[in-house]
């Protein structure tokens, strides 16, 4: 459901807004998630210069989408359940249950709150003080880049400059010309879709705070926040200021205090690959790493598990591999690495059939006895045979629709 904002914005905000740029706002009691954009659009909002680096910021008008409800696959979850200790069965059966699926649409209308959030504080200044930054980390194939592209649509006025900033003193030159060249502007932007840690965004902080003016504040515009304590001390001092968000919690938040009797630590080894203080949220668009949900909901780690080859309780869990396998849509042309992921997520039979058919094709070209050739040949087709049914087979997936107008966790079971 489209969530509208005449009510989340104040009266005479509206009316600034409507002033400023009519075109784009005089129909905000409309919904505005779907709004589309051409290039034309974008390099008009952008001006110029801006707009002519936006193929190396990454920054499109159209950017891709993922498929929406990404749920999990409830029949795997029930056999990951089971496959517990029977005494422990209902706390995995509660660790399944809490998972946070958030659909695509809810990331939109959470980043719409964000945005038009941001827009109120720019108004509500006078006109010469609302120039700001937006900021960016390095690299490619990054959910920031993305992200700016959905919300540039719904930013009221365009920044001064986009600049992809890292930690350490890689960035001297890059800051202390914006800011010399800059020297009125008092407003960052920071931009992406979630923060599990903090981390990222805290080593560019700690970049910008080494050359900003002395009033400089950054708004983070992250719509799903979990927990953040690399930031905490930047948002006390007010150097940070945190928009609209919804918070993510982890399992030990959202069900404590739990009347097991038992500590964290000695619940995470009942549960192998729960990281209980981890946040339990996935989006339509990606499953983050094992480092930031816990580990048996990241799909690249249930791949590595497989690889392990240890009959151990470890081992026995994580084969049941019960995320869905996502590609976030800013890496989607990426083969290579979609292809490596697939291999992995299948390695349970790919690696026999793989192996059948490395044998088969050695003995047809290393040996010319009777029997070692068709030995070979039968190897070969066996593999061959196998890897094409793996892998263009149908899966059975029995999964639970969630809602789209409400963050709902997952309910399986």
């Amino acid at each position: 459901m489209i969530v509208e904002t005449t009510e989340e914005l104040n009266d005479k905000t509206i009316s600034l807004l409507r002033a400023e740029q009519p075109k784009r706002y005089n129909a905000l009691t409309k919904p505005e998630l779907d709004r589309k954009w051409t290039e034309i659009d974008l390099e008009t909002f952008l001006g110029e210069q801006i707009y002519s680096e936006c193929k190396t910021l990454e920054i499109t008008a159209n950017p891709r989408t993922p498929k929406e409800n990404n749920t999990i696959n409830s029949l795997m979850a029930a056999l990951w359940v089971m496959a517990h200790p029977k005494e422990f069965t209902p706390l995995a059966r509660l660790f399944i249950k809490n998972i946070e699926h958030i659909t695509f649409s809810q990331f939109k209308q959470q980043l719409y709150k964000s945005v038009m959030a941001f827009n109120q504080k720019l108004m509500q200044l006078p006109e010469g003080q609302r120039d700001y930054f937006i900021f960016l980390p390095p690299g490619d194939k990054k959910s920031n880049s993305w992200v700016l592209s959905l919300a540039l649509p719904y930013l009221a006025i365009p920044p001064v400059a986009i600049k992809k900033i890292g930690g350490g003193t890689t960035n001297k030159d890059t800051l202390t010309g914006l800011f010399s060249n800059h020297n009125h502007v008092e407003i960052g932007l920071y931009i992406d879709d979630a923060c599990y840690s903090g981390s990222q965004a805290n080593g560019m902080l700690d970049s910008v705070n080494q050359y900003k003016n002395a009033n400089f504040k950054t708004y983070l515009c992250i719509p799903y926040l979990g927990k953040i304590p690399q930031l905490e001390n930047k948002i006390s001092d007010g150097s940070v200021l945190l928009l609209p968000h919804h918070r993510m919690l982890s399992f030990l938040q959202k069900l404590a205090p739990l009347e097991t009797g038992m500590t964290e630590e000695e619940l995470n080894k009942k549960i192998p690959g729960s990281s209980l203080s981890l946040s339990q949220t996935y989006f339509d668009h990606k499953v983050a790493d094992f480092v930031s949900i816990p580990p048996v909901m990241a799909t690249e780690t249930q791949a590595l598990g497989k690889l392990l080859h240890q009959e151990n309780e470890w081992n026995t869990i994580m084969k049941f591999n019960f995320m869905p396998n996502i590609t976030p849509p800013y890496k989607k042309d990426e083969p290579i690495s979609s292809w490596l992921l697939f291999m992995f997520n299948n390695i349970n039979r790919v690696e026999v059939y793989g192996a059948s058919m490395v044998i088969g094709i050695a003995l047809l070209a290393l040996t010319s006895g009777v029997g070692l050739v068709e030995a070979g040949a039968a190897m070969t087709t066996i593999g061959v045979v196998g890897l094409t049914c793996r892998f263009f087979t149908p899966s059975i997936d029995v999964q639970t629709p969630v809602p789209d107008n409400a963050h709902q966790p997952v309910l399986v079971l």
